[in-house]
């Protein structure tokens, strides 16, 4: 099932739809999680998608609630954590390209579905804000943005507060402020070329 849905109030895009409840059946990754386990003593680093950016792509049928659907996402992501972390990973990444984009929503509930995502974990956590590559629609917003992107002064105080042990930030071509990592100060932080 697809719909045609206006993406980001951009561009038209098919995406899946939600029509029931989501679940999940499964593990997902943690069988090619204890493979790669068995094969090495280094440290193990996996990427999830954010909750965010689980429902960015999405029609949602069934919750009529980009917030309701985040939060299940949120719960279906910290299971699948908590099984990675069992499998031998120690450090889980979440991708939230959608940050850069849905700042109110971030700050209403974004970090906070973070959190649920890594509820109970003890392995290292962190959360990859992209840069927002790709399409000509996205690259032409950003490009409206202005020579400084100060969008983050609202959000890196509430990472600085939440339990994300890393905060990997994308910077090659962004125009955000390196004096806004100060707001971070606390966490780990990786500045991405």
């Amino acid at each position: 099932n697809r719909q045609t849905v206006k993406i980001r109030n951009r561009y038209d895009a098919s995406v899946p739809s939600v029509i029931g409840a989501v679940t999940r059946e499964k593990p997902v990754f943690v069988e090619d999680a204890k493979f790669l386990r068995a094969l090495t003593k280094k440290p193990i680093k996996w990427a999830l998608p954010g909750p965010m950016t689980m429902i960015d792509t999405l029609y949602d049928g069934h919750y009529k609630s980009r917030e309701k659907l985040v939060w299940e996402f949120a719960k279906i992501l910290n299971q699948e954590a908590k099984e990675l972390e069992a499998a031998g990973v120690d450090i889980i990444q979440f991708d939230e390209p959608a940050f850069n984009v849905f700042f109110d929503e971030v700050n209403d509930w974004g970090i906070a579905t973070l959190e649920k995502a890594i509820e109970g974990l003890k392995c290292e956590t962190a959360v990859h804000i992209c840069y927002g590559y790709g399409i000509k629609a996205n690259i032409d917003w950003k490009n409206t943005l202005g020579t400084e992107w100060r969008q983050y002064e609202e959000i890196f105080p509430k990472l600085q507060k939440s339990n994300i042990d890393l905060i990997s930030l994308e910077c090659q071509n962004s125009r955000v402020p390196m004096d806004l990592i100060e707001l971070i100060r606390s966490k780990k932080v990786m500045v991405g070329a």
